[in-house]
């Protein structure tokens, strides 16, 4: 499985299903690719450190390529200005296996998930924060 089949699988592959299990993603594997064979097993290998480093890093580059686009707004609007940041968050379940690591809100809501706080520091063309925190921990903290 290459890196594009992977990216694609993370993104596209996740759309019909939030919560898809290994054999559900090796399947849609071979609806990306009819000829590539992957099982459940090799999929569960691919979820490291480095692969939560790559997708990191090419958000980043997302980012940085919408933020070099023409802004659509006038020069002059934050020239006053010495520092602007955009900060938002996203939050989404996760298996209950990862309650521990990732704990949910609890009660009636998801055991187990995770927020993506990020800050985008607009003269910097960088991240200034984006790590993943548990679900149940407030925007506000």
């Amino acid at each position: 499985m290459t890196g594009n089949i992977f990216l694609a699988l993370l993104t596209f592959g996740l759309w019909s299903d939030p919560k898809p299990s290994c054999s559900q993603l090796a399947a849609k594997v071979r609806e990306f690719v009819h000829d590539v064979m992957v099982s459940p097993e090799a999929i569960d290998q691919r979820f490291t450190t480095r692969a939560v480093a790559v997708l990191k890093a090419l958000i980043r580059n997302v980012f940085a390529k919408l933020q070099a686009r023409d802004q659509g707004c006038d020069d002059d609007l934050f020239h006053r200005l010495t520092h602007v940041s955009i900060a938002d968050s996203t939050g989404f379940e996760l298996p209950e296996p990862l309650k521990e690591s990732c704990p949910g809100c609890g009660g009636s809501a998801s055991q187990a998930g995770a927020k993506l706080p990020w800050v985008w520091d607009s003269q910097q063309s960088a991240f200034g924060l984006f790590e993943r925190v548990p679900l149940k921990i407030p925007d506000h903290n």
